[in-house]
């Protein structure tokens, strides 16, 4: 039970990355024309990127405050999972979210 309190915000980390993927899946594999997939694949993460760093990054000034704080990464997840779900990704999206939410109710019962 130690290690996996450990581990915890490391696969927190993992999931935040994966995340950004799914963003950028997303983008790449949208019906459109090409420019338009580089446009959204790039920038849907980066995006996505600056609003985490804004208010959830761990030492940033404006990080939000619990509740507020989770339902912003539930709002930032669920677009993932939706994002993955669209790019034809219905399991690796039920993965991300419900990883997610494991990861993310141990976090908060162990007060991380």
């Amino acid at each position: 039970m130690t290690t996996l309190k450990y581990l915890n915000p490391a696969i927190a980390f993992l999931l935040e990355l994966c995340m950004l993927a799914a963003y950028g899946y997303w983008g790449f594999t949208m019906n459109a024309p090409l420019y338009l997939k580089w446009i959204v694949g790039l920038c849907a993460p980066a995006i996505i990127v600056g609003l985490w760093a804004y208010f959830a990054a761990p030492n940033s000034t404006t990080r939000l405050d619990q509740p507020w704080l989770t339902l912003f990464q539930f709002v930032v997840f669920a677009g993932a999972a939706t994002a993955l779900y669209k790019a034809g990704q219905p399991l690796l999206a039920i993965i991300l979210f419900g990883v997610w939410v494991i990861c993310t109710f141990l976090a908060i019962a162990w007060k991380q």
